[in-house]
């Protein structure tokens, strides 16, 4: 639940919305490790996890470390990183209301989020529809 949250950008802090400068390619971090998301892993079911490295002490831990690795240019690392500031829902100022509330339990904020959430998933399946199509495709294979 906290997930599909927060993957709708209905809950993110001030920043996310108005002025973070740690997006893409800027951070003030040695390494940055995450799942790696787009094209280039959405063959991969058991899923595989992304390590940018923007200090040479970073690359150099990295380097160390008993793990395989496959160097790939920092665009397909970072493809579905955000590389500009997230656009403030209208419902965000709900979501925080309901999220300070102490007395809502997630469950209930998720029954209250349902339609707009519905919305977002379907906007976003209009707006892609290249992407609608292979995912669909994808599950008739299934």
């Amino acid at each position: 639940m906290f997930y599909r949250l927060f993957l709708s950008d209905t809950c993110l802090g001030k920043a996310c919305y108005e002025k973070c400068k740690y997006k893409y390619m800027n951070s003030s971090a040695d390494i940055r490790i995450g799942d790696a998301w787009g094209y280039h892993y959405s063959d991969e079911d058991k899923g595989v996890n992304s390590v940018i490295t923007f200090t040479e002490r970073g690359n150099e831990l990295l380097q160390r470390c008993n793990c395989v690795l496959e160097e790939l240019p920092f665009d397909v690392v970072a493809e579905w990183q955000m590389k500009k500031c997230a656009v403030r829902p209208y419902f965000n100022n709900k979501m925080t209301q309901m999220l300070k509330d102490n007395t809502m339990s997630i469950e209930e904020i998720m029954r209250r989020s349902e339609g707009y959430l519905r919305w977002m998933k379907l906007k976003g399946r209009l707006l892609n529809p290249k992407r609608t199509i292979k995912n669909l495709l994808k599950r008739l294979k299934k």
